[in-house]
């Protein structure tokens, strides 16, 4: 393996292009290490060893082994390729009520418990047997490996702790590294040439998920301050705890609903069981090719980072314009602390760009703030069929689709850009098909629960080859616009309110018990979790006892701005600089 990997895999994995290697440590996961480690970065089998990891192997399985492929008819990848562009939403419809926040902290939450490095298949993967315990191969037989530990904890940001990673911590080692910029805002550590200093890159690949994974490095220093903790050990644990009881008590209720993880924890409806003697279970395509993948249908096409440069009109920022429609780094050229005209990360952060959380989070929304504007993610099945915004397809509109527009920019300019199409969702769909995933009709067979019917999902006579069956992700996105049907609110983006907009982001059957199974699995299994641990969020930290969530995160790491000013916190200014 170790010789046969891409040069996409190792920039993708972290392991060049930069002074630090990145190791693999056992059990899973990556860290920042000093270049003489850099031998040990390409081989498995000599990973780091930290306290708490296990050194079994990590890799792709399943959670409904019995079931085979779904393959559309005709030519699949011509269904395939028509379903991705027949869902293109060019504008940001369907709201809920919920900050957009939310969206991008369940990106956080991907990153922290998958990564899969294989590039666009080109031909099936394959599976040996038909147990859940069986890893998924690659189409030369190898094992296709995860490369996060599968366990809530953080790991992406904490890489191998102070002691493998001292390029991410303070002389202390129990602070992180952060603080201004080259434009003196506050950010992600950075190198000369702008490259973000972190173990996972991906968390560098917008500037909104940037600013989060900040607002987590914040957290973690004022947990140490306010505690007066001493050993990073202690710190570490506090804070995944508190982690593990947000993703439990708010992304998870907010998205799957309390009744299935209520279910769930009384043991009703579970299926994923990678067996007694595996401490890291196996990750499910189910869960992270699959169902999983419905926060793409969360991501608005702009948003306004803040209200004084990026009013809530038509001059907000694209997410993602392509990389040859930005200026900067970001675009292709220029100096790394040049504005790129999107939110596309991979440069300092500048003064325009900075988030006021208040106007990313409803219960942070402050209405005497002037000029703020609640930044909503979408319902995530959209109207059925048009679920995915224009940004997403990293092309302009009218451009045409699957491969000619001008380029998904996933990974910042210092990653390695994708190849084959540029629409994220066929990407999707693609991965899908090769790595053998059933159709979200024979998954909803296996849970028991009555099937939408294929040609109910999918118009038949609008895009053919989907008669007999229905790709699980956009399964999953039509129960959710099913589940959400007739709930209707006051639109929260320009006020006025329409019949369409959403007041819940929920998913349904399908996508929720996936989601919540492996999810709550991965919680259980970690014997020093939170739910190991009993734990429960207490004063100062949580603002009452037993309380917690994201707004709570981003009060306590003090990015909040308190008082009626709109610049961002840490007393940045966001407006016009003389």
């Amino acid at each position: 393996m170790t010789a046969d990997m891409s040069r996409r895999t190792l920039l993708r994995l972290g392991l060049v292009g930069a002074p630090a290697a990145v190791v693999l440590l056992k059990g899973g996961g990556r860290a920042l290490a000093s270049p003489a480690s850099a031998s040990m970065a390409l081989d498995p089998t000599r990973a780091v060893s930290v306290p708490g990891q296990d050194p079994s192997g990590a890799m792709f399985g399943r959670m409904f082994p019995k079931l085979t492929g779904f393959v559309p008819n005709g030519d699949p990848a011509t269904a395939l390729a028509a379903l991705a562009d027949a869902m293109l939403q060019p504008g940001g419809k369907f709201d809920t009520t919920f900050g957009a926040a939310r969206t991008y902290a369940l990106q956080i939450l991907d990153h922290d418990v998958t990564l899969d490095v294989q590039p666009q298949p080109t031909a099936a993967f394959s599976f040996k047997a038909k147990s859940a315990r069986d890893p998924l191969l690659d189409p030369d037989g190898n094992p296709v490996l995860d490369y996060e530990t599968k366990k809530v904890d953080l790991s992406m940001i904490y890489g191998g702790g102070p002691s493998v990673s001292p390029e991410l911590y303070q002389a202390d080692k129990l602070h992180f590294i952060v603080g201004p910029n080259v434009n003196g805002v506050v950010d992600l550590p950075r190198r000369a040439d702008g490259s973000a200093i972190v173990v996972e890159t991906r968390d560098d690949e917008n500037e909104i998920i940037s600013q989060l994974h900040v607002s987590l490095l914040l957290f973690h220093n004022a947990v140490v301050d306010q505690l007066k903790i001493k050993h990073f050990a202690k710190a570490q644990k506090t804070v995944i705890h508190y982690w593990q009881w947000l993703i439990l008590h708010d992304l998870m209720p907010t998205f799957f609903g309390q009744q299935t993880i209520t279910d769930m924890l009384d043991g009703k409806g579970r299926v994923y069981d990678p067996g007694a003697d595996v401490t890291k279970p196996v990750m499910p395509i189910e869960f992270s090719v699959g169902a999983y993948r419905f926060g793409h249908f969360l991501v608005r096409n702009a948003y306004a980072p803040n209200p004084v440069i990026s009013p809530n009109s038509d001059s907000r920022n694209n997410l993602f314009t392509g990389v040859a429609g930005a200026t900067g780094t970001a675009g292709g050229g220029g100096v790394p602390n040049k504005s790129a005209g999107d939110l596309h990360g991979g440069y300092p952060l500048t003064l325009d760009h900075q988030i006021d959380w208040r106007q990313w989070h409803e219960a942070l929304y402050d209405p005497s703030v002037p000029g703020l504007a609640l930044q909503v993610l979408k319902q995530p099945g959209a109207d059925g069929l048009h679920m995915v915004a224009q940004s997403l397809f990293g092309q302009p509109p009218g451009a045409a689709l699957l491969g000619t527009g001008a380029g998904l920019p996933i990974g910042g300019p210092s990653g390695a850009q994708p190849s084959g199409s540029n629409s994220l969702m066929f990407r999707d769909f693609i991965r899908a098909f090769f790595y053998q995933m059933p159709s979200g009709q024979d998954v909803a067979r296996a849970y028991g629960l009555t099937p939408i019917a294929p040609g109910t999902a999918i118009d038949p006579t609008v895009i053919p080859g989907f008669e007999d069956g229905t790709p699980l992700l956009f399964y999953v996105g039509y129960e959710a616009f099913l589940q959400n049907q007739g709930v209707t609110t006051v639109d929260n983006f320009d006020g006025t309110g329409t019949a369409g907009n959403n007041t819940q982001a929920m998913l349904g059957p399908v996508g929720a018990r996936i989601c919540t199974d492996v999810l709550l699995r991965l919680l259980q299994v970690d014997k020093g979790g939170a739910i190991a641990s009993n734990f429960k969020p207490a004063a100062p930290i949580a603002a009452a006892d037993g309380s917690f969530g994201l707004a709570d995160l981003l009060r306590f790491a003090g990015v909040v701005p308190s008082g009626s000013s709109p610049a961002p916190a840490l007393g940045q200014n966001a407006g016009p600089q003389s």
